[in-house]
């Protein structure tokens, strides 16, 4: 009888060390890939901005463009051509 409660609790105890353990390998690898996740949101971050700053670029350059392209028909239509 004592024997038996021994050796269960000997087993749990091992359980026991065994999830500790457990517990603390997920929670550095928890710790490793949160790091991960930020270095992750910062580069999307830096590239979205990156997107929108390209896309406004585009946008004067196509708007000074334009405005080129109607000043010279002004220009053109003042001169009697």
């Amino acid at each position: 009888m004592v024997e038996s409660m021994r050796d269960r609790l000997h087993n749990a105890l091992s359980k026991l060390a065994l999830r500790e353990e457990e517990v603390s390998r997920l929670s550095d690898r928890n710790a490793y890939l949160e790091v991960e996740l930020k270095t992750q949101e910062r580069a999307l971050t830096n590239a979205l901005k990156d997107k929108i700053l390209l896309k406004q670029q585009l946008a004067r350059a196509g708007q000074a463009v334009t405005e080129l392209s109607e000043g010279k028909r002004v220009h053109g239509r003042g001169c009697g051509t």
